[in-house]
């Protein structure tokens, strides 16, 4: 791509950053978020195990938000082509920094702690990396302050299945754990082996397993001890030199039983040898919180698409002509409308709800005047939407379609499709939430709707689940959207 091109109607590509077999990655600037400099990934080989590794990598960035793994910040696929955006960083690869020079102590031990950093949060939800080795491991300004660990496209997910089958192996030679080259199923530990490894090649300057070949990396990591790192830098203290070795032990039950033990030692070993180290401590922002999958056992019973007042923000779309027939206001009232009156009449809501939704919203603004009515659907468009659902229009021009199971309709799917389109036609924003069909509209859930219908059409996690198989569906910093009904009417 060359620089200017949108891609995919949201990045400014600015450069390509990298090439390699399976695509490439450019500069980017997002769009969507006020032109935030991107990574964007573009897959370019749709060989199917490539597009797994390629799906398997997404799943894994959009559920580990740390800030020693890399950030995750929207994926989806233009026509067959799969990309991924995350966060830039300015720096260089671990491997790229020990071409240039080699890493103190101080700064293997700081290297060894982010890493660890990022292990402690994957594993705690099931993930091994599986193919931790310099080029996976980034420094942000090429310093230590903050390692990020990059591509898991190789990362195996604990649901209770194999990924790899028995006699194949999966990563990189001269890193990979003895019992991963075997083909064997692995847990935390095999990136523990890896990590040894990475800690080996930063603290002596040479490799652990070293070889030309990768039949003779494989086979030293199988069968061959490592020489002791004191052996070749004797001024390292004692207690990385056991640490080190425990961590490249051929058998799992004989590593740390967990990342967060090595981290404790290496920070203990720093303590205890006055030894300064600088790490970045931070942390998730507080109360974030990770996308939970919907259950594909719960079957969909009913979706809110909710729609708020077009006029609040300026669209490109056309205004219907004034000698359209529209919904008026309720004849007499001019000035404000209490919102409670209106949902009682409307809904009905329990005065419960009422208060609820009237202390979130207050009193709305509905008049007569000309301007006021612009942003009240015509009726053929509410009649448009009656074909989907029971069409709620509030007093500022919002709308609410409750679409709800229905035997003698087409499937409720299908109808909440058809009603995006209907409304993105008209230059509205939409939220889709799925709710329980046996409940009224509760107003908690039409301000949730509110604050989410921004940009493309918005879906909770549970709806996108349900719309995967017959819409195109995108992932961003702010959750799902619909791509297909933005082209679709």
């Amino acid at each position: 791509m060359d620089s200017g091109t949108i891609f995919a109607g949201r990045f400014a590509v600015e450069a390509m950053a990298g090439k390699g077999a399976m695509g490439a990655v450019f500069r980017a600037r997002d769009l969507y978020a006020d032109g935030k400099v991107v990574a964007l990934k573009v897959l370019h080989d749709l060989i199917p195990q490539r597009v797994r590794r390629f799906e398997r990598e997404i799943q894994v960035l959009a559920t580990l938000p740390h800030p020693n793994i890399v950030g995750y910040v929207a994926h989806g696929a233009l026509g067959h082509q799969p990309w991924l955006a995350m966060e830039w960083i300015d720096g260089m690869t671990l491997g790229e920094r020990l071409a240039r020079r080699p890493l103190s102590t101080a700064e293997s031990i700081a290297m060894g702690i982010g890493i660890c950093d990022a292990l402690m949060f994957a594993h705690g939800r099931g993930v091994v990396h599986r193919d931790l080795k310099p080029g996976n491991i980034f420094l942000e300004r090429g310093e230590t302050t903050r390692i990020v660990v990059l591509d898991f496209g190789l990362a195996h997910i604990d649901e209770g299945t194999k990924l790899t089958k028995t006699g194949t192996f999966l990563g990189s030679p001269g890193y990979l754990a003895p019992e991963q080259a075997r083909g064997e199923a692995i847990d935390h530990r095999a990136d523990l082996f890896s990590l040894g490894c990475l800690l080996y090649r930063c603290l002596t300057e040479v490799n652990a397993f070293p070889g030309r070949q990768v039949a003779e990396r494989i086979l030293k990591a199988l069968h061959e001890q490592p020489t002791a790192p004191r052996s070749l830098r004797p001024h390292l203290p004692p207690d990385l030199d056991d640490l080190v070795m425990q961590l490249l032990a051929k058998h799992p039950l004989r590593r740390p039983g967990h990342a967060a033990e090595v981290r404790q030692r290496l920070a203990q070993i720093a303590t205890e040898n006055s030894i300064e180290i600088a790490t970045l401590d931070r942390h998730p922002p507080e109360g974030a919180t990770l996308p939970m999958p919907p259950s594909a056992a719960v079957e969909p019973l009913a979706f809110a698409v909710i729609s708020p007042d077009p006029s609040e923000r300026p669209l490109a779309v056309d205004v219907p002509s004034p000698a359209a027939t529209r919904l008026e206001p309720p004849q007499g009232l001019t000035g404000t409308l209490p919102l409670d009156a209106h949902l009682k009449a409307t809904l009905p809501m329990a005065p419960p709800e009422v208060e609820q939704f009237r202390a979130m919203r207050q009193t709305l603004p509905i008049s007569s005047t000309e301007a006021a009515k612009r942003s009240v659907p015509t009726m053929p468009f509410t009649r448009r939407l009656d074909d989907f659902g029971k069409v709620h229009n509030l007093p500022d021009g919002s709308l609410l379609v409750w679409v709800k199971p229905d035997a003698k309709l087409e499937p409720v799917v299908e109808r909440v499709l058809g009603c995006i389109r209907a409304l993105r036609s008209q230059g509205r924003d939409v939220a889709v939430l799925q709710c329980d069909a046996d409940k009224r509209p509760d107003p908690g859930l039409f301000g949730r709707g509110l604050d989410m219908a921004s940009g493309p059409a918005r879906l909770d996690e549970a709806t996108a689940e349900a719309l995967r198989a017959q819409g195109q569906i995108g992932h961003d910093e702010q959750g799902p959207f619909l791509i297909e009904a933005d082209h679709a009417v």
